[in-house]
């Protein structure tokens, strides 16, 4: 009997240690430089904001990187997805698990926020609510890039007969600008992190497109990452952003390309 109930209690203390760790996995911490901190005390805890592009995913987050983010923009802040993140913003993180945050150095009230990874749905919602607790969206347009699988679209047309990559659009109410490609057809749905993004925008009235570029091709690829290009001269993108050509834009998107490729040849 007291075996029986040792080990009951043994189980009853893992129990505990799974939920405590359980907890961490799905909540999402974020941190802030000095100067950011000391900005959110002078503004009551919220960052002004006109303008947010949120990269989700390794090829999204590469668009961003090579046409937007530039030598003007520092990282800010970092989200940390999980347990085993580096919890500093001057070492990127070797997991990937680890979003930051950048702003415009000359124009500070415009952000970028690259998620080199696509999230499980259970560490969406923390990441949103903490990314957006501390910025001011009432008067912000919000742009989300994210990437999905051809696999995943269905159309009238088959895919076959389309010219892949291929983009389609979400928006809010309060978005009321033209996309530049077609809206998402039904019963065609957004899921994960993107989708998170722009049901929080939707209830919080705020102006926000989520662009979703639709490859068939699993591993990163140049022609993925360039399907954004267009988005470099519309709206919102060119109302907000002065960006500057990339003269080694080429050169950086096959390093990417070079470097997730070898890092999926370490999991072989």
């Amino acid at each position: 009997m007291a075996a029986y109930e040792g080990e009951m209690i043994s189980r009853a203390v893992e129990d505990d240690e799974d939920e405590d760790e359980n907890q961490e996995y799905f909540s999402v911490r974020a941190r802030w430089s000095p100067l950011i901190r000391a900005e959110l005390l002078k503004t009551g805890g919220k960052l002004p904001c006109k303008f947010i592009i949120v990269a989700v995913g390794i090829a999204a987050s590469g668009f961003v990187k090579t046409y937007i983010v530039q030598e003007s923009f520092s990282i800010i802040g970092a989200l940390f997805t999980g347990m085993k993140d580096i919890n500093t913003l001057t070492q990127q993180s070797p997991t990937e698990k680890t979003c930051y945050v950048y702003h415009s150095e000359s124009m500070p009230d415009i952000l970028a926020v690259i998620c080199n990874r696509d999230l499980p749905a259970e560490q969406s919602y923390s990441f949103v609510h903490e990314l957006f607790s501390a910025i001011d969206i009432s008067e912000c347009c919000i742009l989300i890039l994210a990437v999905s699988m051809t696999s995943d679209y269905r159309s009238e047309v088959p895919v076959s007969d389309m010219a892949v990559p291929f983009m389609r659009a979400l928006r809010t109410t309060k978005y009321l600008m033209t996309p530049l490609c077609p809206y998402l057809e039904q019963p065609n749905i957004i899921s994960g992190l993107q989708a998170q993004l722009l049901t929080y925008c939707q209830l919080h009235n705020a102006k926000a497109i989520l662009y979703n570029c639709y490859t068939d091709r699993i591993d990163l690829e140049v022609t993925t990452m360039k399907a954004f290009l267009p988005l470099l001269k519309s709206t919102p993108v060119k109302d907000y952003v002065l960006a500057n050509p990339n003269p080694k834009a080429d050169e950086t998107l096959l390093k990417l390309v070079e470097l997730h490729s070898a890092q999926n040849m370490l999991y072989l």
